[in-house]
C-alpha cells in the first residue's frame, strides 16, 4: 500500500533549489517564504484520503490540506505559492503522490526516498525540493 509509507510526522531537514522557485515568483520582500517548514504531519487512511497539517513556509500560518486521490480540490499549498486559488486533482504515479494544478500552473510531487520524504515543487518553470525526516 503506497499511501502507508507517507503516514506519520515529518520534520523539515533541508531544501534544494527552492531559492530559484521563490525567485521565479517575483514576490516583494515581505511576502518571501520563511526559512523552512518546521514540521509536517500526514494522517492517511487507505490509499485515497489524505490530511496534511503543517506550517506554510510563505505565510507562517497553519496549513491544513484535506484531499482524496482522484477528486478535484483547492490545493492550499499551490495556492499559497501562486497567490491565487489553484484547483488540482491528486493522483498516484507509481509510489509518488502528485498534486498538479490545473493548466500546468504548479505541482507538488511527494515520494519516499531512503526513508526521507522528498517533496518536489514546480512553480514558474523552476523546480526545488524540500526534504523531511521522520520525527
Amino acid at each position: 500500500m503506497a499511501g502507508a509509507k507517507f503516514e506519520g510526522k515529518w520534520v523539515f531537514n533541508r531544501s534544494e533549489g527552492m531559492e530559484e522557485v521563490v525567485a521565479s515568483l517575483n514576490l516583494p520582500a515581505d511576502k518571501l517564504p520563511k526559512s523552512g517548514q518546521t514540521s509536517l504531519e500526514y494522517k492517511i487512511t487507505g490509499e485515497k484520503s489524505f490530511s496534511i497539517r503543517g506550517t506554510h513556509p510563505k505565510s507562517g500560518k497553519d496549513l491544513t490540506s484535506i484531499f482524496t486521490v482522484g477528486e478535484k480540490f483547492k490545493a492550499e499549498e499551490l495556492s499559497g505559492f501562486l497567490g491565487k486559488d489553484v484547483m488540482a486533482t491528486p493522483s498516484w504515479d507509481g509510489s509518488k503522490l502528485t498534486v498538479a494544478g490545473e493548466g500546468g500552473q504548479a505541482s507538488i510531487v511527494r515520494e519516499i526516498v531512503n526513508d526521507e520524504l522528498h517533496t518536489t515543487i514546480s512553480v514558474g518553470g523552476k523546480t526545488g525540493k524540500r526534504i523531511f525526516k521522520r520525527a
